[in-house]
């Protein structure tokens, strides 16, 4: 384990009475041989890029103009840990698993004269003019990481790039329920879906580390990633129309490729030999994610985004 010496001078009233500096001597926590673990704390939003529930309308069957209400998640805690082996200089191989989970849910009713309907409704999937709708949606996303770390010094050891290599598999899924009623609350149209991706591929990453202070406790990182992730969607779909007496189930099970893109900036402390301290933003984007928004009536596949901040705490043996 390479060793940095940290020499604090005492300030010069009380230098006379020492007879010695005083020592602090540890390695920055990145640099230290063994095995390490960590977790984060995730404050977390999930957003689709197709985020439309229902439109209400001033009048007239669809397509028309008119107010669209969205799907929206708010913040959301979740977790995030790892383990991992470092061999110094050598590098590290290291497990990682995130876990987020969330529902949203959103109604509305129609005020004199107005109406609601699926968004983007060309088909007119709804015979009729329904005064109320709500919608519902859940989202959880497990991923597994395992990945080797190098990192490269320079500048005196004031620098680390530490570039990652390896393999992610994902597991996305998705529920969703959208209900239409008439003015006296019976049910004219309800479709609900349950999607699911499965999939795993190559997974690589960069990250930028900057130390600062004769000990290096204190430092400053940016850190990208991106993985090619190849499987396929297990999709169910249950469309209900009181109008056409229609009942339908379906299922679309097709192969799929998604490609998640993520970005971590943040400073680290490290008040002790063993123990480090992290906090900052973060932001995952992940392509063609699958259907997002009112799918049952209108197929509107998009992408996804989280975002928000993290809170880290990591310790060596």
């Amino acid at each position: 384990m390479e060793t940095l010496t940290h020499i604090v001078q005492r300030p010069t009233e009380l230098a006379a009475n020492s007879t010695s500096p005083v020592i602090q001597s540890f390695a920055p926590w990145q640099w230290q041989s063994g095995i390490y673990v960590g977790a984060d704390y995730l404050f977390t939003r999930a957003a689709f890029e197709n985020p439309a529930a229902f439109v209400v309308t001033g009048g007239g069957l669809p397509p028309t103009t008119g107010t669209i209400v969205n799907q929206e998640f708010g913040y959301q805690s979740t977790p995030r840990m790892f383990i991992g082996w470092r061999w110094a200089n050598a590098g590290a191989v290291q497990f990682t698993y995130t876990r987020f989970d969330d529902n949203a849910s959103v109604a509305a009713n129609a005020g004199a004269g107005e109406f609601i309907f699926p968004p983007n409704d060309e088909n007119q999937s709804i015979n009729g003019t329904p005064t109320a709708a709500e919608s519902a949606l859940g989202l959880r996303l497990d991923i597994y990481d395992v990945d080797f770390l190098r990192p490269i010094r320079f500048a005196g050891g004031f620098w680390d790039f530490t570039p990652t290599i390896g393999a992610r598999v994902a597991d996305f899924r998705q529920q969703g329920r959208t209900s239409f009623y008439d003015s006296s609350s019976a049910l004219m149209g309800e479709g609900s879906y349950d999607s699911r991706f499965v999939g795993g591929g190559p997974h690589v990453g960069i990250e930028m580390r900057r130390y600062f202070g004769a000990g290096r406790t204190f430092s400053l990182f940016g850190r990208a990633d991106a993985s090619i992730l190849v499987g396929a969607f297990d999709t169910s779909v249950h469309i209900v129309t009181t109008a056409f007496s229609q009942d339908t189930v379906g299922n679309n099970d097709h192969a799929a490729t998604m490609v998640p893109l993520g970005l971590e900036v943040g400073g680290s402390w490290q008040p002790m030999a063993r123990l480090q301290l992290s906090a900052g933003w973060q932001f995952q984007h992940w392509f063609q994610s699958g259907p997002t928004g009112n799918f049952p009536f209108t197929p509107r596949p998009g992408d996804l985004s989280l975002d928000g901040l993290f809170a880290r705490v990591a310790w060596v043996f």
